[in-house]
């Protein structure tokens, strides 16, 4: 058997028709979709400028160095067991340590403290402060959002000026521990000097036997003693001096502070407009689809055609001298 014959020109018709369908309801509808589109979007334009509070944002650059590890001394530090005292360097902060106490509870804090603002806790002056580091580099940029341009100013360069003054603040404290912890160091060598030089005393001239080697173990043990002791004075000293640098102002610079934003951020009133005709276009065009299918009218003789029913005439339409329309039989 011969297999059936496909007219390959019925799928080109239904598509054609189905596209002539679809102009058809867009030609029909097309001032509603349009004019309610307008409509819309000068909706939602009214309502961003006029019902929406505006946000500005304001944003300062930092830039963190290396000068933190000027401080070598630990406030841990322990002898070892050979008497000799442990060397130790202090910690470069890290890029996202850095990130992550820009937004910590004590800062934020203390900037509600020091600009005295009202209505905010730390939790919530956090919300509206971004951190994010700028790639490839050392530099933070801070942003801080608010209803209120010069606030918005205040709080930015206010996060950058108390950070600072924390980084000095936890600087100094490790550095008076280290002063503490370096002078008990040495006063315990100091009297562990005072009693091998009292027994090397003790032991006269011309020791000998025991008293001999006991000499030179003390005399050994004098020398270490006093090396010791000329290394913890020189630690001593340094911390001293670092006592006496701002490390946090060293360690940090503000690259750019924070001025008064002159154009809100949000919202953008062009976007929105442009949000607003393109969902308008979708939703109108969609509810003209939706009433021209619940349209059961008839309205021509191909309304007849696509439910079989055959039309034998049409009744034409005339207009009287006063313009109305008579329909004849």
């Amino acid at each position: 058997m011969s297999e059936p014959q496909v007219n390959p020109y019925v799928a080109d018709d239904e598509i054609e028709i189905d596209l002539r369908q679809i102009l058809s309801v867009l030609k029909k509808w097309h001032r509603m979709i349009i004019t309610m589109t307008l409509v819309l979007a000068l909706g939602v334009g009214a309502v961003s400028h006029y019902l929406i509070t505006p946000i500005y944002q304001a944003d300062t650059l930092l830039r963190f160095s290396q000068a933190t590890d000027k401080l070598q001394t630990n406030p841990n530090a322990v002898m070892s067991n050979s008497s000799e005292l442990d060397q130790y360097t202090k910690p470069v902060l890290t890029m996202n340590t850095h990130l992550a106490q820009l937004k910590s509870r004590e800062l934020m804090q203390r900037v509600i403290d020091n600009l005295q603002l009202q209505g905010y806790s730390p939790t919530s002056l956090a919300g509206i402060v971004d951190a994010s580091i700028v790639k490839d580099s050392n530099l933070i940029q801070v942003k801080v959002e608010s209803a209120y341009p010069y606030q918005a100013s205040q709080i930015a360069n206010a996060i950058s000026d108390q950070y600072m003054r924390l980084l000095n603040e936890k600087t100094q404290e490790q550095i008076n521990s280290s002063v503490t912890f370096l002078t008990s160091q040495k006063q315990l060598i100091e009297k562990q000097l005072e009693e091998d030089q009292a027994e090397l005393r003790t032991l006269g001239s011309n020791p000998k036997g025991d008293d001999l080697t006991r000499r030179d173990d003390l005399r050994l043990e004098i020398e270490r003693l006093k090396q010791t002791q000329a290394t913890l004075n020189k630690q001593i000293a340094d911390t001293l001096i670092a006592r006496s640098v701002d490390l946090g102002n060293s360690s940090m610079v503000v690259m750019s502070a924070a001025a008064v934003p002159t154009a809100p951020i949000k919202p953008n009133l062009v976007q929105n407009v442009l949000i607003g005709l393109v969902l308008g276009l979708m939703i109108f065009t969609l509810l003209a689809f939706v009433l021209e299918y619940l349209d059961n009218t008839v309205k021509s003789p191909d309304d007849f055609r696509e439910m079989d029913l055959l039309v034998l005439g049409m009744i034409p339409t005339t207009s009287n001298n006063d313009g109305r329309r008579v329909y004849g039989g």
